[in-house]
């Protein structure tokens, strides 16, 4: 599982900056961090606010394909 905490800390962005970022409340970031489960798109934008673009990477065999994810902002 990411570890989209992690990942805000890593950024040195605290979650009222991650808030104002995504033009969210803090504890819309709180929740949003302890979910297990994101949409792709949700993961993209928060992501893409901390300014780390993500792509998804799935192999299967031999093939490897690659996926970036757009930068969706609201």
């Amino acid at each position: 599982m990411i570890e989209l905490s992690e990942i805000r800390h890593e950024a040195g962005v605290t979650q009222a900056e991650m808030a104002a970022r995504l033009s969210t409340t803090q504890g819309s970031v709180s929740q949003l961090e302890r979910r297990g489960d994101v949409l792709l798109s949700t993961l993209s934008e928060y992501l893409t606010a901390l300014g780390a673009p993500a792509r998804v990477t799935v192999t299967i065999g031999e093939r490897t394909f690659e996926h970036v994810l757009p930068e969706e902002r609201r």
